[in-house]
């Protein structure tokens, strides 16, 4: 995975942590019998490296918990689910 020096913007969000990463994460969701595809941006921080499975699995998960479960916009659907996970760019604090 190629790492990034840390910009502003990706401290403010960064809660502190070493390492930063912004995903966007592809959600199928159906609703009577219609499929779509939404896209949302979740980023997600650590104070360890993550490995790609690591970070897909956080990702998904957060995915579930902090978008799908906290959201009524998606509260009309009747099937939701995550169809991919794309990494967009990963930051390191430490990197100068």
């Amino acid at each position: 995975m190629q790492y990034y020096p840390m910009i502003e913007a990706a401290e403010h969000f960064s809660e502190g942590k070493r390492f930063s990463y912004n995903v966007i994460v592809n959600l199928r969701v159906t609703k009577d019998k219609q499929e779509e595809y939404i896209n949302k941006k979740l980023k997600i921080n650590s104070d360890i490296e993550l490995s790609g499975d690591e970070l897909l699995n956080q990702a998904i998960n957060a995915a579930q918990v902090d978008i799908v479960s906290k959201h009524d916009e998606f509260k009309i659907y009747d099937e939701i689910l995550v169809a991919g996970v794309t990494l967009a760019v990963a930051y390191d604090r430490d990197l100068k």
